[in-house]
């Protein structure tokens, strides 16, 4: 699908921390694939503070995979809560990242469910670890705001303690 390059944005990350490997509960940095034991990841995450469209600050923690063979994961030596240098990047894109599983990925809108779209298309999310400090996110604007808008209207007025006694 086609969509208009002034939906996409190119953005720098605000204040980041460090990026740090995690382990399962288990205590494992490399974690083994349940369907084929050669293939394994890594999980890292990383905290950003951002300010979004109206101007408040979150903190948005965000987390990614390192895929690749369980000798070669291992061979990188990480330990739980070690630092690396880098970031993790967000892309978005109109094609799914996992083809075999489409919905795997796609952007929702928080806690509305609603997935985001653009033309009746989903965009698809996901997060990757780079080394290099300087990659942009790339984010697609979603065109279906109001649809979004009414869903968090509803769940805002469910959730209001009921005052009439």
């Amino acid at each position: 699908m086609e969509i208009n390059p002034s939906t996409i944005q190119l953005k720098k990350s605000s204040i980041m921390s460090n990026v740090k490997v995690t382990a399962s509960k288990a205590g494992q940095v490399v974690n083994v694939s349940k369907k084929n034991p050669i293939y394994g990841y890594i999980r890292v995450k990383q905290s950003r503070m951002v300010i979004n469209e109206e101007g408040w600050v979150e903190r948005k923690t965000l987390s990614a995979l390192i895929n690749g063979k369980v000798e070669n994961l291992r061979a990188f030596n990480w330990l739980k809560d070690q630092e690396l240098s880098g970031k993790i990047r967000i892309l978005e894109r109109m094609q799914p990242f996992n083809i075999k599983d489409p919905s795997k990925d796609v952007k929702s809108a928080g806690d509305s469910g609603i997935i985001c779209s653009v033309k009746g298309s989903p965009i698809y999310r996901n997060a990757f670890y780079s080394e290099n400090e300087e990659m942009l996110d790339i984010l697609i604007q979603h065109d279906n705001t109001e649809e979004i808008q009414v869903k968090n209207a509803e769940l805002r007025n469910a959730n209001e303690p009921d005052l009439d006694v």
